[in-house]
């Protein structure tokens, strides 16, 4: 179905370029819309409904990078629809080199984000890259830093397909 080329990848660690195939955004080439099943088996995972909201699932193990230890959720709304990927520092640390070093991977990947201008509501600043595939399908990869005492206190990976309103 949506696998074409895909084998089991290991899902201990993040891959960066695995974030994009051919001009779409997605996760390990697992197409959108696939069913929680496929996600499973194409990533050698074991997904659990989230208790608190029926369209997420989280992994009994979540992926690394660059060292440092994520938190990620599926999303399933009529099919695979987004995975994200949360870090937050050990105690008494930050998050400032690991984002710059994320940011400056991703642009070397998918070229310039573009960026908000400024920090919102959410002490947080947004980069986003955006495609349509040839069925019109638009995809979004974000990368998301979170400012505390102006240092980066949680920064989150998200790809997905967007949705009409």
């Amino acid at each position: 179905m949506v696998f074409a080329g895909c084998t089991q990848a290991d899902h201990s660690e993040l891959d960066l370029s695995d974030f994009q195939k051919g001009e779409t955004f997605c996760y390990k080439g697992i197409g959108w819309g696939a069913t929680i099943d496929e996600v499973e088996e194409t990533l050698d995972i074991s997904l659990q409904q989230m208790k608190e909201a029926a369209t997420y699932y989280r992994p009994t193990k979540s992926p690394e990078l660059y060292g440092q230890n994520s938190t990620s959720t599926y999303e399933f709304r009529g099919g695979f629809d987004g995975a994200t990927f949360n870090f937050v520092p050990d105690a008494d640390k930050n998050l400032n080199e690991f984002s710059e070093k994320v940011l400056s991977e991703l642009e070397k990947l998918y070229g310039e984000a573009e960026k908000s201008d400024q920090i919102d509501k959410a002490n947080r600043i947004a980069y986003r890259w955006m495609s349509v595939d040839s069925d019109g399908i638009k995809t979004t990869l974000q990368f998301l830093t979170y400012i505390r005492s102006d240092e980066i206190s949680k920064v989150v990976l998200y790809v997905g397909r967007m949705r009409e309103s």
